[in-house]
């Protein structure tokens, strides 16, 4: 059974590294493709408008992880009943949800529209059809959210990676059928993506009717079930908000005290920090599912032993791929731009220092989804997170260099996870401190052991002979050798 498990980890973690290789190569070539279609003001009037539309995307955002992390929970305890009722609730959640977030957009959003966004009078008719188009598609991701958590709780990431890579392909494709409909090109892609996404969700509500049983049927009203999952929601919702003010924020104190050119400078950084992240993410995502499972079942030493070895294997996989691209950031930041602004360099290096201790921190969150206890988590790290901005308003009024605040960033993550995280695992989710503090040791010893010969190869590279590609290639290569040669299996 255990080994079973491990192999439909490793399996889902390489369908979703293919779709998210996949997606990234499509989608970089579609946004070049759009541009050129539709022109750089109209392209402008898509991004404004969906952006209106977006704001509230981080409210889906805390009902998919609630729903997914449900889902999930009563399948590991194998109740048919029960699972019906939970994904109904679900639904009947998102339902309202959906509906809430039309009459903002219809109102509030509608109102911003005309008010407060600068967009030509001859563009503004064309402007609000988008806008509108974007409120029905925005409607149909909503309660779409319920089938895709039903699909990642099932693990059937086969499915999830398939249905992804057949969207990106469609949004590829309608965007070469713009010249050939005879119509305002920005009427006429809004209207081809809504088809587009409209056919996606009925591809999910289809497969999951027929594969699900628990999917036939939206309409059982469990009052307890809907505010648990609420409950659990608005913890989650809270600490995206958090995250927000704490990254929004930063980036408002570089813009106050600092030029436009070092915004971009961190923004970029952050570009490559993000696609390096995917790999880990993808990797915590295929697994997620087998903690709660393990939980729910009545395997807490099961749940908790495969969490500590998915947070080892995520910061093993962020330290292989970030050990590299912070040795390389300057020959990888010129050759994605042609040059290299100033800051990108250290701010990227900084970026990645602070994604692999995070890599952590976001595995052992995880366990507290388990459980179902994310109060004191989201209280503790919403203190210590916004506590950046001020300190970084401090640091900035005292003169000094913008990258301060990436280094206040690195000092708030390490305190995230080596101080507040081991405090609420061991008091929510019944961890002992020697099963935490193994896993630090394993970490230190495996980053102890990869880091001096990739060093010593960046340092001296030139006189070894070896260009960018070469180095990194070499870098990269040593870097995976000394973490298989240090690495832990999962029975640990």
């Amino acid at each position: 059974m255990e080994h079973g498990n491990n192999r439909r980890i490793a399996k889902n973690t390489l369908l979703l590294y293919f779709r998210m290789m996949f997606m990234m190569l499509v989608s970089l070539y579609t946004s070049r493709v759009v541009l050129q279609q539709l022109g750089i003001d109209d392209y402008g009037i898509y991004e404004v408008v969906g952006g209106v539309v977006g704001l509230l995307s981080f409210i889906s955002g805390a009902l998919a992880s609630g729903s997914t992390r449900f889902l999930a929970f009563e399948l590991g305890k194998g109740d048919r009943r029960k699972m019906i009722k939970t994904f109904s609730s679900i639904f009947i959640i998102h339902t309202v949800f959906a509906l809430v977030v039309v009459v903002l957009l219809e109102t509030v959003g509608l109102w911003f529209l005309h008010n407060k966004l600068a967009i030509y009078d001859n563009r503004m008719e064309a402007a609000v059809f988008v806008f509108q188009v974007s409120v029905i598609t925005s409607f149909i991701t909503f309660t779409q959210i319920p089938y895709t958590a039903s699909v990642m709780s099932h693990e059937r990431m086969s499915i999830f990676a398939y249905v992804s890579i057949i969207e990106v392909v469609l949004k590829l494709a309608i965007v070469y059928m713009l010249p050939y409909g005879g119509f305002d090109k920005l009427k006429y892609y809004a209207l081809l993506l809504l088809i587009v996404q409209t056919f996606i969700a009925l591809i999910y509500r289809w497969y999951c009717t027929r594969n699900f049983e628990e999917t036939k049927k939206c309409m059982i009203i469990d009052w307890g079930m809907i505010k648990n999952i609420l409950f659990y929601s608005l913890w989650n919702l809270f600490t995206n908000i958090t995250m927000t003010l704490k990254n929004q924020g930063v980036v408002v104190l570089i813009s106050m005290f600092f030029t436009p050119q070092v915004v971009t400078a961190r923004a970029l950084a952050n570009k490559i920090n993000m696609a390096a992240n995917q790999f880990a993410d993808n990797f915590r995502a295929a697994s997620n599912p087998q903690i709660i499972k393990r939980y729910a079942a009545g395997d807490k030493d099961g749940s908790k032993s495969l969490t500590i070895s998915i947070s080892m294997y995520s910061f093993y996989l962020m330290l292989m791929l970030g050990v590299p691209i912070m040795l390389v950031a300057e020959p990888l930041i010129k050759f994605w731009l042609g040059q290299v602004p100033e800051y990108s360099v250290i701010f990227l290096q900084f970026a990645i220092a602070t994604s692999i201790i995070n890599s952590m921190n976001n595995s052992f969150y995880t366990a507290l989804c388990a459980v179902g206890k994310l109060k004191f988590n989201s209280i503790f790290s919403a203190i210590v997170s916004v506590l950046v901005v001020p300190i970084g308003y401090v640091c900035f009024k005292l003169g000094l260099s913008p990258v301060s605040i990436a280094i206040i960033i690195l000092i708030d993550d390490m305190i995230l996870s080596f101080v507040v995280k081991p405090i609420v695992l061991i008091y929510d989710a019944e961890f002992k401190w020697s099963e935490i503090s193994k896993c630090y040791w394993s970490c230190l010893k495996v980053t102890l052991c990869a880091i001096p010969i990739p060093v010593f190869l960046s340092i001296y590279r030139d006189q070894l002979f070896l260009n960018d590609y070469i180095g990194y290639s070499v870098i990269l290569f040593i870097t995976m050798s000394c973490l298989f040669l240090f690495h832990l299996d999962l029975r640990h």
